[in-house]
């Protein structure tokens, strides 16, 4: 019924030309103007239902267009792309011809395609692969964290000292105007915990239960209320309770406090969690790792339309988000920083896409079901046992998120094909000696 044809226009952008007949638009015209006529419409000078078809058809040509073009889209926009056996990478352009008098309806799909690429050879690379372990250092790490975080605190008659957590009630001022956010009631403070402003807490110690303490503090330059920062204020602060804080004794109190049978099964517990998390550290490091080596080792124009498509949505995405927070709408120089930072990051992002595309299509890589479903059951692990299934079911038949999760799995499978390709270092470190290798890559460096 349509006749299709498309042309290339460069390396991943192909226009297709659609001719529907132009019996097929008649056809389709004929039916939206019986639907008008049907409805009894009125035109000044006619009885309803006796509006000559004509006369319809003068008085509601816009619509009618509009309802036509719009009908004959649907029936053949789909498949004209699926003829053309394109796929594209960001939304098609549509383009309407001018209609000639009497002649065929026409319209073109401007296409923007992944481009193909010519993989390096896998075997040339060279790969430092993380293997890492859990030794007894760093399950000590971890009991050391909780005997210090896992505190009781009890109520006494006492003067605040370090480490003492006061209740108190305040109201904080700008000079004599009581400000927005600054006042609280039955407030819990861990005395040296550094939750509040700098000075606050050091100005309360000394002070008992029943004591009033008047605190003067300056908020930092950098406050995250603007309004605040840098400002000098006053808090009237009565303090209601003090409570001493004491840890546990040994391993065995710490265990039974958190509901373990001993120090031992405390110590397994935290050995098969941090077995969990040198795993995902592992990956992380040797995903980084191997997209640093792909990105090097393949030199890839990005298509303009696709980047400038990611760089509009991460700007109109960080732009909803702000509205929600209240944070109010950026200003010009604001949106060139975004964008300019955008452009980098996606540019990153769209060349690994495309490279990952040609591995998939090198090792001729399919999604399993099975591997989706462990995603998304790995997912859950994180929610309480008794909502883990409804998780995964409400995630396998959501379409968005379980887009998502396959996009990880494929992730995963294109980095594992690369490592039992290349050539392999292996070093093998502990979770601990790895955060820290990575606090130090992330550490900031001075100018």
């Amino acid at each position: 019924m349509i006749k299709t044809e498309t042309t290339q226009i460069s390396d991943c952008e192909h226009r297709i030309n659609v001719t529907v007949p132009q019996a097929e638009y008649q056809r389709l015209h004929q039916e939206k103007l019986n639907e008008l006529l049907a409805k009894n419409i009125r035109v000044s000078g006619f009885r309803p239902g006796k509006v000559p078809q004509h006369v319809v058809a003068r008085q509601y040509a816009d619509h009618l267009r509009q309802q036509v073009v719009s009908g004959l889209l649907d029936a053949h926009y789909g498949t004209a792309l699926e003829q053309s056996g394109l796929i594209p990478a960001v939304q098609p352009e549509l383009d309407l011809a001018e209609p000639e008098t009497g002649g065929d309806f026409a319209f073109n799909i401007l296409v923007t395609s992944w481009p193909d690429i010519e993989l390096t050879a896998l075997e040339e690379l060279e790969i430092e692969r993380r293997d890492v372990s859990v030794d007894d250092d760093d399950i000590d790490g971890v009991i050391q964290r909780l005997m210090d975080s896992q505190i009781r605190y009890t109520r006494e008659d006492k003067a605040i000292e370090q480490g003492d957590k006061a209740i108190l009630d305040y109201v904080g001022y700008i000079g004599d105007e009581a400000f927005d956010g600054g006042s609280a009631t039955d407030a819990e403070l861990v005395i040296g915990s550094g939750q509040y402003i700098p000075g606050f807490e050091e100005q309360l110690e000394g002070a008992k239960a029943g004591d009033h303490v008047q605190v003067s503090v300056q908020f930092p330059n950098n406050y995250q209320a603007g309004a605040l920062a840098g400002q000098q204020a006053r808090f009237e602060v009565d303090v209601k309770e003090v409570q001493r804080g004491e840890k546990c004794a040994n391993e065995d109190e710490l265990a039974t406090l958190l509901g373990f049978d001993d120090a031992a099964a405390l110590r397994e517990d935290s050995r098969q969690k941090l077995l969990i998390e040198a795993e995902k550290a592992a990956w992380e490091k040797n995903r980084e790792t191997v997209e640093e080596a792909l990105l090097e080792h393949h030199d890839i124009e990005v298509p303009q339309r696709i980047l400038d498509e990611r760089v509009a949505q991460a700007l109109k995405r960080y732009q909803q988000r702000l509205s929600e927070q209240g944070s109010g709408s950026m200003s010009d120089e604001q949106v060139r920083a975004f964008v300019a930072h955008a452009r980098e990051v996606e540019t990153e992002n769209i060349r690994l896409t495309i490279i990952y595309r040609a591995l998939q299509k090198q090792a001729e890589m399919e999604l399993d079901e099975d591997e989706v479903r462990s995603e998304v059951e790995k997912q859950a692990s994180r929610y309480p046992e008794s909502e883990r299934e409804s998780y995964v079911n409400w995630v396998m038949r959501t379409s968005e998120y379980r887009s998502a999760v396959e996009s990880t799995v494929m992730e995963r499978k294109c980095v594992n094909y690369v490592l039992s390709q290349a050539k392999i270092t292996s070093v093998t470190k502990t979770i601990s000696e790895l955060q820290t290798e990575i606090d130090a890559e992330e550490a900031p460096t001075e100018a």
